[in-house]
């Protein structure tokens, strides 16, 4: 799916309720996954977005025009700083059975780098972290929970009102 990837790790709870013959539960915890993939998706991109949270250097950008344009680089710790809008353009999330699957898709492989601060050959980091998914799935973790109970209550209460 990405050129980096985080796996949701604590959907092991899921699995045993996934193995149920019933149809419904698991379609119920995919539902779940799904909506909590589409918060976390948009978090990410508010986060990448939101000027008013950069405090990196400030300096001049050419835009495809020709014309320069002030822009302010996010500084470490903050969620990535936008320019051309490829970076929250390839934040996507796969969900295959109960695993969630959120990351970089390979339009923006820098994606890695900024995440989790570039590595150099010997292993020094060449630029601070600025981690955009992780902070967005820290903010959310109560949630995680919430969403794929909603999910499963819903097809479940579908299921017994004869629905599909």
């Amino acid at each position: 799916m990405a050129d980096f990837e985080i796996k949701i790790k604590g959907a092991h709870f899921l699995k045993n309720l996934s193995n149920l013959k019933e149809g419904h539960i698991r379609d119920g915890v995919r539902f779940g996954l799904l909506n909590y993939g589409n918060v976390l998706k948009k978090d990410v991109k508010k986060a990448i977005l939101d000027k008013s949270k950069k405090t990196g250097i400030i300096y001049r950008v050419k835009t495809r025009s020709g014309n320069r344009r002030r822009h302010q680089a996010s500084a470490p710790g903050e969620a990535p700083a936008s320019i051309s809008g490829n970076l929250q353009r390839s934040i996507g999330f796969d969900v295959k059975g109960v695993d969630l699957s959120f990351g970089y898709r390979v339009s923006a492989p820098y994606g890695k780098n900024l995440e989790v601060g570039e590595l150099r050959g010997g292993g020094s980091p060449s630029s601070k972290r600025r981690p955009a998914l992780e902070d967005a799935i820290n903010r959310s973790e109560g949630d995680f929970k919430e969403f794929v109970g909603r999910g499963i209550h819903d097809k479940v209460v579908k299921k017994i009102q004869g629905g599909k």
